[in-house]
């Protein structure tokens, strides 16, 4: 389940392009993509690093100190990975795990709980997902 990824896909710098990384990529039977120079956007990590500076922005917008911005960054990475994805209609939490992520507070709650051993008894979205 985590084991090596099967493809990466990461930016020109040479780090990525050096011998040692290409032979560890090689011998791991691990597919290298490099985005195009000239458009950085098409990178997914580069796209995950603005949706991250967006949620920083809107949880530090009324603190009055913005000097503790690392304090929220659990808060943040949360909030990414309980977000639902448009085109697979499940969060990459869902993915990872096989379920969804419980919000502030709603570990406590009951019906998360009860939900929660409903939904490991039966085949998830996720599980559909995959099979398509």
């Amino acid at each position: 389940r985590y084991g090596y990824p099967r493809t990466i896909i990461s930016d020109n710098a040479r780090i990525f392009k050096g011998d040692k990384y290409v032979r560890l990529c090689q011998s791991h039977d691990i597919t290298t993509y490099y985005s195009p120079v000239y458009h950085q956007q098409s990178n997914p990590v580069e796209r995950r690093i603005q949706e991250l500076k967006k949620v920083m922005r809107a949880l530090l917008h009324n603190q009055h100190r913005k000097t503790n911005w690392d304090l929220q960054l659990p808060r943040a990475l949360q909030v990414l990975r309980g977000r639902v994805n448009a085109a697979t209609g499940v969060s990459s939490s869902e993915v990872l795990l096989g379920y969804r992520l419980p919000r502030e507070g709603e570990w406590e709650i009951p019906e998360y709980l009860a939900e929660r051993q409903r939904k490991q008894a039966r085949p998830t979205r996720l599980e559909n997902v995959i099979r398509r």
